[in-house]
């Protein structure tokens, strides 16, 4: 339904409980796959506890094959370690194209804060989202706000 004659806007939303701690997976696979991402996270830094790349050919870059140490869904084998004794704290991180990242954040800075891809292009075809820390302290939309799925 979206085209030239109709534009489609669609608002992402985290909504994060004050005192909590996320785990978070953000993977570079499947149609997103083809770049590498800078992601980065506005008024939170995060811990990253592993990463996971695909293959790529040695002479040309080219991604041979995703990284098959993760489903779809984000789920990692127990086989799996992640770095939980002295991960590296950041607020940007590279996905890889064919890999992931795992990162965790503790909710401890109250606000609506914007993460995003620092490729331009790709921030404004939609590769961003809100991260609701006071969810519970703002007043719903007004009716009539655009949705997920308008």
């Amino acid at each position: 339904d979206c085209g030239e004659q109709k534009i489609c806007k669609c608002l992402y939303t985290l909504n994060l409980d004050h005192g909590k701690i996320y785990q978070l997976v953000f993977m570079n696979m499947a149609k997103g796959k083809g770049w590498s991402h800078p992601i980065h996270m506005h008024g939170h830094s995060f811990y990253v506890l592993k990463m996971g790349y695909g293959s790529y050919n040695e002479t040309t870059g080219i991604l041979l094959e995703e990284n098959m140490d993760i489903d779809c869904r984000g789920n990692i084998p127990r086989s799996e370690r992640l770095e939980l004794k002295n991960p590296p704290r950041k607020d940007t991180i590279i996905v890889p194209t064919g890999g992931y990242v795992v990162v965790r954040i503790k909710a401890d800075n109250p606000g609506v804060w914007f993460m995003h891809c620092h490729i331009e292009l790709h921030n404004m075809d939609g590769m961003a989202l809100l991260i609701n820390e006071s969810y519970g302290h703002h007043p719903r939309a007004p009716n009539g706000f655009p949705r997920c799925g308008d």
